[in-house]
């Protein structure tokens, strides 16, 4: 007995090296089927999956048997257009470590066949475009590479996970159609996307768990992200994420490589904080509440926050990183105990090119630390709390500090040294020490009490308080447009 794992890599050439979003969404549902069209194939018994990764119970002797098949499968369309390793072992990690041992042989793209090719294709512009892809009518409008053609032609055949047939809704039609709507929002958050990468924590521990209960993993599981789907499906709906245009009612939030390491969801920027507290919120539930109510399952969230026109391509990486970012920051005593989430910004500035702690660096200084980005589900509730007790209206009225003063407030503390000197960093223990007096005055001369500044610092936690007032500068307007005042 042994194991078969199967497993998708390179992402960047086969999903995310288009901007169209029908080509990105139809290679995801792609890879989310990989197990399920392997199983029926190999007709091996499949043990867990989840978007791009499969594995399969291996019988004694299967290898020889299904060697053959798997390589004709994996050579065929749409498959050869993936990037996809394969490793057995007598154990799941020592597949799985077979497989990535074996990527730099098996990590290929097929050789491009140019024949009857008029030029590159029109969304990847790097593949010779030699299919002609047709209408909803049959009319042919135009030549684009085989990869893509196979992956648009899924996407309209196919409905993702969160726009099943009879839910009235298609998944959205363009990127720029999510940031359509008709509230009035701040400047900032207008035409905004947010971009969500997830990962579980701790599956490995809570599959051992769960199987030492009797529990079959893989079933648990699928009915756990099942449950999932349903609650966004029911957040999409109160929160009115829905566009009608050209007759036809799209939502505008989806997911691509659901059930993944790598799972991916896009949303208008002004829901992204709901969105993220019924992810917190759901992560803190039982994983089997009929059978293990006891388990959990928490999972790491990275956001970031662009303009609609930003290269999603961009966006996905940098959201992987501010998921990394957590797994960093995180200490042994509560990785696998909640749910966690950093945030990256990016409102008018092109996303680096570099790590985004270097971009951290830049705006709070070389001492910031990822610790300092990280929200446990706790945290995140206690700070949109602070951002809504803090922030006064934009007209000056409200409870406490407008934005202007937040920078304000900032900027004075940075510039709190000697005479002369450059600004101090927001992690100096000076400019904190500063940006405590200021807020301290600020305080008593709008007739508040100076102690609110304690609870203040409680909120603070795993950073100073001037990091995180820089945090509720930035972050603040998309809070207030989550969850506006009543």
């Amino acid at each position: 007995m042994g194991f078969l794992h199967v497993e998708g890599i390179n992402f960047d050439s086969c999903i995310f090296d288009t901007s169209d979003i029908s080509t990105i969404r139809g290679g995801s549902m792609l890879l989310e089927s990989l197990g399920s069209e392997l199983s029926s194939r190999l007709t091996l018994p499949l043990v867990d999956a989840g978007a791009g990764r499969a594995v399969f119970a291996l019988p004694e002797g299967g290898w020889e048997r299904i060697a053959g098949e798997l390589a004709r499968f994996l050579g065929s369309d749409p498959w050869r257009h993936f990037s996809i390793i394969t490793g057995t072992g007598e154990t799941r990690g020592a597949a799985r470590s077979s497989a990535i041992l074996s990527a730099p042989s098996q990590w290929s793209i097929p050789p491009f066949d140019a024949k009857g090719a008029t030029g590159p294709d029109p969304e990847d512009f790097k593949r010779p475009a030699t299919k002609c892809e047709t209408d909803k009518d049959g009319k042919k409008t135009r030549l684009v590479s085989a990869s893509v053609k196979e992956r648009r032609d899924v996407a309209r055949r196919k409905r993702p996970v969160l726009y099943p047939e009879d839910g009235g809704l298609v998944p959205p039609q363009s990127f720029e159609s999510i940031v359509v709507t008709t509230e009035e929002l701040p400047f900032v958050v207008r035409n905004k996307i947010a971009v969500v990468v997830v990962d579980g924590m701790g599956g490995g521990k809570l599959r051992a768990a769960y199987e030492r209960a009797g529990g079959v993993f893989y079933t648990a599981k699928t009915a756990f992200y099942d449950r999932l789907a349903e609650r966004i499906r029911t957040w999409m709906a109160a929160e009115g994420l829905v566009l009608r245009e050209k007759g036809v009612t799209a939502g505008q939030c989806d997911v691509l490589l659901w059930g993944g390491d790598d799972m991916t969801f896009f949303m208008p920027a002004r829901k992204v904080m709901s969105f993220v507290r019924l992810f917190l919120d759901y992560g803190a539930g039982p994983f089997d509440p009929a059978g293990v109510p006891k388990l959990r399952f928490p999972h790491r969230l990275g956001v970031v926050i662009a303009h609609v026109r930003t290269p999603f391509r961009q966006m996905w990486h940098m959201a992987g990183q501010a998921e990394h970012m957590v797994k960093q920051g995180m200490t042994r005593a509560d990785r696998y105990g909640e749910s966690a989430v950093a945030f990256a910004l990016f409102e008018s500035d092109a996303l680096p090119h570099g790590a985004l702690s270097e971009h951290w660096h830049r705006i709070y200084g070389g001492a910031h630390e990822p610790e300092a980005e990280v929200f446990t589900r706790a945290e995140f509730a206690r700070f949109v709390d602070f951002c809504r007790e803090t922030r006064a209206g934009e007209d000056g009225s409200g409870d406490a500090l407008s934005l202007s003063q937040i920078y304000r407030v900032l900027q004075l503390g940075r510039l709190s040294g000697a005479e002369g000197s450059p600004p101090r960093s927001l992690t100096h223990r000076d400019t904190d020490r500063a940006v405590r007096n200021l807020l301290a005055s600020h305080l008593e001369r709008a007739g508040r009490d100076v102690d609110a500044l304690n609870a203040w610092g409680e909120v603070a936690e795993r950073r100073s308080l001037a990091v995180l007032l820089a945090q509720v500068a930035q972050l603040a307007p998309y809070v207030e447009a989550s969850f506006p005042r009543i």
